[in-house]
């Protein structure tokens, strides 16, 4: 069941703002070889952060900022492609520096 006041990620009708060219982008676009390839990952990405964000959608308001980050911000990330290089917090004289 879908939450209302989730905004759904279409892949549908592009809302374009005058920077493309709109014809390009609704029939030249999706003919490329490489578009169809990339939707077939994009649909598979959505598969998987929407799993993701049901299984903790109840449960990211309450965590911490630290447990927030590596339950839900670092695998959102790495499953986009991200690499990721956390740094450790330097503690001085009492208290964390950032």
């Amino acid at each position: 069941m879908t939450d209302r006041r989730q905004l759904p990620l279409p892949l549908g009708p592009i809302r374009n703002s005058n920077f493309l060219s709109n014809h390009g982008l609704e029939h030249r676009q999706p003919l490329a070889p490489e578009w169809a390839a990339q939707r077939e990952q994009a649909v598979g990405l959505l598969d998987r952060l929407g799993r993701l964000w049901s299984e903790l959608r109840h449960r990211v308001a309450h965590y911490a900022e630290a447990a927030l980050e590596q339950a839900f911000i670092q695998p959102v990330l790495e499953a986009l492609g991200w690499t990721l290089n956390c740094q450790p917090a330097l503690h001085s004289m009492g208290s964390y520096l950032e």
